[in-house]
């Protein structure tokens, strides 16, 4: 695991020990962000089910204007932590460690321009998360949610959004969506 680009680019990341953390591969996360391009300039980012926090550094280390990182895991929000500080990239990151989707309570009327949204892969998360990002407000009239899925994971139809990009690589599905 490394940074693809920007302030921290080549910088290697720390790794999780075992298999209770799955981070996004490389190849997706390098997938994922030249699919996003300049969106995430001065973007407040998102990144939910954050594991070791290699999307969101990207997401700073390209030059998001923030990023928040929310995981259940004491152990995912101290490697967060470590990785940040490896990257120097700390000053402008928020770590929050609980339960999704009751955690996204706690952001109490912030708004985010991209939500990256990685759930554990055959559990019916997505839903629920969905579910919960409209019903808290906190995406920003223009923004769009990231959802990164197993490659046959149905997504299920959103009645307030709609999926406007989907791309698979090997076993991995990016589906991106925006509000109605």
């Amino acid at each position: 695991m490394r940074v693809i680009s920007g302030k921290a680019k080549g910088m290697g990341l720390f790794s999780p020990q075992g298999n209770s953390i799955r981070p996004t591969s490389d190849y997706v996360k390098e997938s994922l962000f030249n699919l996003i391009g300049h969106d995430i300039y001065n973007a407040e980012f998102l990144d939910l089910f954050a594991g070791s926090g290699g999307v969101g550094i990207e997401a700073l280390s390209r030059g998001a204007a923030s990023a928040t990182f929310i995981d259940i895991s004491q152990k995912s929000i101290h490697l967060i932590r470590r990785n940040l500080q490896k990257t120097r990239l700390f000053e402008n990151a928020v770590l929050l460690k609980g339960e999704l989707p009751n955690t996204l309570k706690k952001l109490d009327g912030q708004k985010f321009d991209i939500i990256f949204l990685d759930p554990p892969y055959f559990r019916d998360f997505a839903a629920k998360m969905l579910d919960s990002i409209l019903k808290l407000d906190i995406l920003h009239e223009d923004g769009y949610i990231a959802l990164e899925a197993g490659e046959f994971d149905e997504i299920p139809p959103h009645p307030s959004l709609k999926i406007f990009k989907e791309r698979v690589y090997s076993s991995t599905k990016l589906v991106f969506m925006e509000v109605l």
